[in-house]
């Protein structure tokens, strides 16, 4: 059975329930988290403000932390291997991560299902900002941004007639660079380094 140690910064963070309304990627993780834990997985949290022994104590995380410092933070590791430096890991790469299969989970399912559902009816309203939300939420969830490339194609294609052209023209400019119209930033690249 798989370990996952997560090491975080603030101590409001440790063993919290997600806020409703919150960081829907903190909430995509301790809903993975949870199911995970359901199924025999063990996770170990670290509160690295109060705990700096808990760095010493893994010479992998220790060495990425003093590469690049707090900026790593979250940093979750899955049997001793860095998964995530810097922000918490999508729900299908931590699933992964842990050998398990992201469609045995109906948690999962339904936020997909919700989700999906969501960008069609942002889609047909023609509401960009939403539209940028459920994607966000999407990506988080694990969804690649081929697979968003093809939902909007498929929304647009019934929304006939109703979507304006700015919108769709928008929307595949978000997807192909992200909210500032460039490139993502990459992720921190500390765990390179050890």
């Amino acid at each position: 059975m798989s370990t996952i140690q997560v090491f975080e910064w603030s101590a409001s963070s440790l063993g919290s329930a997600p806020e409703a309304g919150g960081d829907f990627a903190r909430e995509a993780f301790e809903s993975g988290v949870r199911w995970l834990e359901s199924k025999g997985v063990v996770v170990e949290r670290r509160n690295v403000r109060e705990d700096r022994g808990a760095l010493d104590a893994n010479p992998t995380v220790k060495g990425a932390f003093e590469a690049q410092g707090p900026d790593c933070l979250p940093m979750v590791v899955v049997d001793g291997t860095i998964v995530s430096v810097g922000g918490y890991p999508t729900r299908i790469e931590l699933m992964e991560s842990a050998g398990a299969a992201t469609g045995s989970d109906p948690e999962f399912l339904g936020d997909l299902a919700v989700e999906t559902a969501g960008l069609g009816a942002a889609i047909a309203a023609n509401a960009f900002e939403d539209v940028r939300l459920r994607c966000e939420r999407l990506r988080v969830l694990g969804i690649r941004n081929d697979d968003l490339n093809r939902a909007v194609k498929s929304a647009a294609a019934t929304a006939s007639g109703l979507l304006r052209g700015d919108m769709l023209t928008r929307v595949e400019q978000y997807l192909a660079f992200g909210p500032q119209g460039k490139p993502p930033k990459a992720r921190c690249a500390c765990a390179d380094k050890v």
